[in-house]
Order: structure tokens, then C-alpha cells, then sequence
């Protein structure tokens, strides 16, 4: 069996010898093919070359010099007469057609592109006396390669004729040329004027946005400080407005110069931080028409009347505290119910909803009495003023404003305490102050109330009947309670 292997394999390889010289045979006739191509091809361009210099009559159109020549005196002079000489051309001039009169001739749109070779000069000194000469090479060359091209823009423009802009050419799809004598010249001044002619413009815009916004009507911030300049716009679509009316024969300001205008002139749309009257009667008797003015007129001059006079005693007790250091006066009022867990997670931000279903009640402001009545040991009295809803004005409006935005801006939170931090921070120059409560505070002052048949009560101390609903101000006493 081992035998028989043996000479199968002597048998493989010399069949792999025979494959290895058969295949040099055919390399070597491969090569000699190539060669015997080579020559064909060069003596094809030779032939070529020469009938182009015979035949001046008719110039060619894509002259090709030959690459490879044969060894013979014939074509070894051919060879030295041409082997210098650059076969791509280097630069590419548009020029227009001359007339009879030596002049440019634009009527037709038919132009001719001529090209330079580069010619080596020992080329000419050595082969003064060959078969071919330089001359006759150069010539056949420039005739061959003047091609006559259109312009990219088949019809005739006269504006860009008088105004001098370059014309622009595609030679076979690829180079785009251009008359280069042709160029607009624009130098540094011409740039100068275009720019303050730009500017001027644009002052004249601005000029006349700040004219039109000082015709809109204004009125004071109400929610303001009163060391607040800024002033508040009533109005909207103030830009649409304004180009529609005053810009329909002149040229528009963009809305980005509008901006910037408007923020300059220390304004800004109305955005109120505070509650405004839940009313409505306010925002109705301003912004209404004339006949909603003069229906409400009544009702909002003794809305006005009793707002003022809570006013004035709020002002006068402020007044009396700051005369008096014995006397404090303290404004409060319940902010809106934070739910916990919150979150922009779909599934917390509705079932959260069912974790707290009651709302603040009176018990909540007699828990904060109490706790200051008794903590603090200089209290001995505390006066309670309740004024009518929507009439009043609370300075606590901001904090709860300032608390609210420094919440949404603090994520997610799932427990009370996770809240502190966010009050404490939510001013920054003076952090507020927060007392957390625990379960000794809740108390039941509805039977604390009951003891004192606070609800019995009908008649004041003048002997005067009165009604529980309209009792404005209360009194509680350190002394009383002990």
C-alpha cells in the first residue's frame, strides 16, 4: 500500500514540473506579445504624428505623440525631435474670436481656447537639422489643440457685459476658465462705503423701532418692587403690529433688530409672579372695551374703595410696629399643596394623587399662632386680621413665587424632607428659615373651639349682634391661655 502511494506521488509531481515549464512558456510568449503590442502601438502614433505634420490643411483634433518608438535612424530622430516636448496642457485662456478689424467679435458665442506647451529650448538647438523640425512640431500642436467650446450661458446678457463679470466655460466637463481681464475690481474703500451705508440703515431701523414702541401704551408693574424701573407691555403681536401698519412702503426691521431694540429699552411682557385678583374685575376694567367700562364702572369703584381701605390699615399697623419696637407685624398666607412624591414618571405623577386627599384648613394657622405664642416668651398678644378674599395684598407672595420656581427646578423628590434644602435655597442672598413640624403639633382646636362655645358667641362686647362669617379680627392672649 505504501509502494503504491510513493509512485502516485512521484507520478503528482512530475506533472507539476511539466505544469511549472509549460507555464514559463507561456510567460516568456506573454512578454513577447507585449512587446511586439508596444511596437504596434508606437509605430500607430508615429504615423499618426508625421501624416498630421504632412496634412497642414485640416488640423487635428486630438493629436497623440508617440510613448515608444522603434530603434531604427527614422524613428530614433522622431524620437529626439519629440521627446521633450510636454504632452498636457499647463494653462487654459478663453479668448474671444477677432473680426477683420483686429477686434474682439462678442456677437457670437462661439470661443476658442489655445493652449501653451512647454518646449524645451536645448531641444531646439540640438535638433536643428532633424528630420522633423521644431517649428513644424509646434505648429501641428497649436493647430491641434484649438477646439472651439460654448460658454455655460447660451443666451446673451448685456448687464453682465456692462457691469464686467467674468464669463465662465466648461472645457470636456471638467476645467471652468474664465476671460481673467474681465474681473470685478473691488478694493478696500468700495467695501468701507458698503458697510456704512449698512450701518446707517440699521441705526434708521432702530431709530424707528424705538419711536413706535414708545406709542404703545404702559402702565406700572403691580408685582414689582418698588425700587423696580422696569415697566410692563400690555399689548401683543407688537412686532406684527408694526409691520403691518407703519412698515408697508418701507423696508422691514428683522425680528432679531426688534429684539435687541426692545431689550434695551428696559421692557418686558407682563408676567406676573404674584396671584392677580381672582376676580377677573381688574384685568376686565382694563383691557375691556369702552362699554364693559362703563358697565362695571360701580362695581369697581367700591372693589377699589374697600381694597384701598385694607390697604391703609395694613400700612398703618406696619407703621405702628416700626414706631413702637414692643409691636410686631407679621403678613403671612398658605402657600398651595406640594404633592409627594412628584415626578415627570407618568405612573407617580397620577397615583400621587390618592396618597393626600385632604386640603389646608383653619387648624393650620392656629397651630402656627400657637407655636409662636408659646415659644416665643416676649409675646403676650397676638392680633388676627382677616380681610376679604381678593382684596387683600400679601407680601408672602413671593416667597411662595421663589419657592415654587426653586422646586421645579429641583427634579424629583419623594419625601418631605428632601424639601428643606429646596426652601432654604430658594433665596439665595438671605435663605429662609423653615421649622419642621412633628405629631405634637397637630392638634384639635375644633373641640378646643367647642369648649369655648366660640360658635354661641352673637353679640360683641358693645352688646352689638354680629355675624361668625363676618369677623375680620381676633385676638389671642398669653395670659388668657394660661
Amino acid at each position: 500500500m505504501i509502494s503504491v502511494l510513493t509512485r502516485e506521488i512521484e507520478t503528482l509531481n512530475k506533472l507539476v514540473l511539466t505544469l511549472i515549464d509549460n507555464n514559463g512558456l507561456l510567460n516568456s510568449r506573454i512578454s513577447d506579445l507585449e512587446l511586439k503590442n508596444r511596437e504596434l502601438v508606437a509605430e500607430i502614433g508615429y504615423l499618426k504624428a508625421n501624416a498630421s505634420i504632412n496634412n497642414t490643411s485640416s488640423p487635428l483634433h486630438a493629436p497623440q505623440f508617440p510613448m515608444f518608438l522603434q530603434e531604427t535612424e527614422t524613428e530614433k530622430t522622431a524620437k529626439s525631435a519629440t521627446a521633450d516636448f510636454g504632452h498636457e496642457v499647463s494653462t487654459v485662456v478663453a479668448t474671444w474670436p477677432k473680426n477683420k478689424d483686429g477686434k474682439e467679435d462678442r456677437g457670437k458665442h462661439n470661443l476658442k481656447s489655445s493652449s501653451n506647451v512647454n518646449i524645451n529650448t536645448q531641444a531646439k538647438n540640438k535638433n536643428k537639422n532633424n528630420l522633423i523640425s521644431n517649428s513644424q512640431v509646434q505648429k501641428a500642436i497649436n493647430e491641434a489643440v484649438i477646439q472651439t467650446i460654448l460658454p455655460k450661458y447660451s443666451e446673451a446678457r448685456p448687464q453682465d457685459k456692462k457691469l464686467g463679470k467674468p464669463e465662465d466655460f466648461e472645457i470636456e466637463g471638467a476645467a471652468r476658465e474664465c476671460d481673467e481681464e474681465k474681473v470685478i475690481k473691488i478694493n478696500k474703500k468700495k467695501v468701507a462705503q458698503a458697510l456704512r451705508r449698512r450701518l446707517s440703515d440699521l441705526q434708521h431701523q432702530r431709530e424707528f423701532i424705538v419711536r413706535y414702541v414708545e406709542q404703545v401704551p404702559k402702565k406700572s408693574s403691580t408685582t414689582a418692587k418698588a425700587r423696580s424701573r422696569r415697566r410692563d407691555l400690555t399689548l401683543k403681536r407688537m412686532y406684527s403690529m408694526m409691520v403691518e401698519e407703519l412698515c408697508l412702503n418701507a423696508e422691514k426691521p428683522c425680528f432679531t433688530t426688534y429684539r435687541n431694540v426692545f431689550k434695551g429699552m428696559n421692557l418686558s411682557f407682563q408676567r406676573p409672579k404674584k396671584k392677580q385678583c381672582g376676580l377677573g374685575l381688574c384685568k376686565t376694567f382694563y383691557e375691556g372695551s369702552k362699554e364693559t367700562e362703563l358697565t362695571l364702572q360701580d362695581i369697581f369703584e367700591d372693589y377699589t374703595k374697600f381694597r384701598n381701605a385694607v390697604r391703609d390699615l395694613k400700612k398703618k399697623k406696619k407703621i405702628a410696629a416700626q414706631n413702637n419696637p414692643k409691636l410686631l407685624c407679621l403678613s403671612f398666607d398658605l402657600q398651595q399643596v406640594i404633592y409627594l412624591p412628584a415626578s415627570n414618571h407618568g405612573a407617580i405623577f397620577y397615583k400621587r394623587r390618592w396618597l393626600w386627599r385632604t386640603k389646608p384648613e383653619f387648624h393650620t394657622v392656629a397651630g402656627a399662632l400657637l407655636y409662636i405664642i408659646s415659644q416665643l416668651k416676649h409675646v403676650q398678644e397676638i392680633s388676627l386680621r382677616l380681610f376679604t378674599t381678593n382684596h387683600g395684598q400679601s407680601e408672602g407672595d413671593s416667597t411662595h413665587s421663589a419657592i415654587s420656581y426653586a422646586i421645579k427646578k429641583a427634579g424629583e423628590w419623594f419625601v418631605p424632607s428632601q424639601l428643606i434644602p429646596v426652601f432654604r435655597l430658594a433665596r439665595k442672598a438671605k435663605p429662609y428659615e423653615e421649622y419642621p413640624l412633628d405629631f405634637n403639633d397637630f392638634l384639635d382646636f375644633k373641640a378646643f373651639g367647642e369648649n369655648l362655645r366660640v360658635r354661641s358667641i352673637r353679640i360683641d362686647d358693645d352688646g352689638k349682634a354680629f355675624k361668625r362669617t363676618e369677623m375680620v379680627e381676633f385676638e389671642i392672649r398669653k395670659n388668657y391661655l394660661n
